[in-house]
């Protein structure tokens, strides 16, 4: 093949000399242009992948910010979002998996725990902010982990292992205390809603006159069955303490439209507590 072109070179060296000026001007511009083109779209495919190359940056610089400005939020909505970020991150470590693995579940259920829980009183909202702050440290030991080089120079891997432990511990603690917090409030809602029905103190001249008691009044609910009359020789009802009336379930569930979740007006951990209508 190399003899064959060698023999080739003469011969079109000759053919390129017979060919008139005009004719080899034009050639010679033609093949010029050739290699212009040729150049221009190598540089323009290197500006291409340039192009793609930043665009990812800037994707991903993007990603960054917003995710950051998801975990800046307040409240349950933080835990959720922070617990996720944690989630995403335990994919990819490269240093300590068995305990980031660890934080990312214990992460994960405790979220779920909290995220039913209301955060409208000053009660509720500070312990969830305490979960809050410790699952963001949780998420900062788990980006360290995905740095192995960065991470071999600053951590050692028991180091590193100990602060997941320790962090770990922390979100336990302070998610507990949500729990107590929770308990509290619930307390709380309660005892209100006793104080609001309760009966007033009697005054000081009623108090002097000595009377009877007055019989436990009956409040008739719509739909529910009327009530039945005492008939002389049967057992006596259960005893109503004055100033309450005794419900019966089927009243309950008129009342509250079948517990219907528009009636609720307060969660606890030991119960719920609904709006009745009348």
């Amino acid at each position: 093949m190399g003899l064959l072109l060698a023999d080739q070179i003469p011969v079109l060296g000759a053919l390129w000399q017979l060919l008139p000026p005009q004719a080899r001007a034009s050639e010679a511009m033609e093949a010029r242009s050739m290699v212009i083109r040729r150049r221009r779209g190598s540089k323009q495919k290197i500006r291409k992948g340039r192009t793609e190359k930043g665009r990812k940056g800037n994707a991903t610089v993007v990603s960054h910010v917003i995710k950051m400005a998801d975990i800046a939020l307040g409240g349950v909505e933080k835990l959720v979002k922070v617990a996720l970020a944690i989630k995403e991150a335990v994919e990819t470590v490269k240093q300590n998996d068995k305990e980031c693995r660890a934080i990312g579940k214990c992460a994960t259920r405790c979220t779920a725990l909290l995220s039913r829980l209301a955060e409208q009183t000053e009660m509720m909202h500070a312990p969830l902010e305490d979960v809050a702050e410790s699952l963001e440290e949780a998420l900062e030991l788990v980006k360290l982990c995905q740095r192995k080089h960065y991470f071999s120079r600053l951590w050692k891997a028991g180091d590193m292992a100990k602060e997941l432990r320790r962090v770990q511990d922390d979100i336990l603690r302070k998610v507990q205390l949500a729990n107590f917090a929770t308990t509290i409030q619930a307390t709380v809602m309660l005892t209100d809603i006793q104080n609001a029905h309760a009966a007033p103190p009697p005054s000081p001249s009623a108090a002097a006159t000595p009377s009877l008691p007055p019989p436990p009044s009956e409040e008739v609910v719509p739909g529910s069955p009327p009530s039945e009359e005492v008939v002389p020789g049967s057992p006596p009802s259960e005893e109503v303490v004055p100033g309450f009336t005794q419900f019966s379930l089927h009243a309950l569930s008129a009342a509250t439209a079948d517990f219907s979740s528009e009636n609720i007006i307060g969660k606890g951990g030991h119960g719920t507590v609904y709006k009745m209508s009348f």
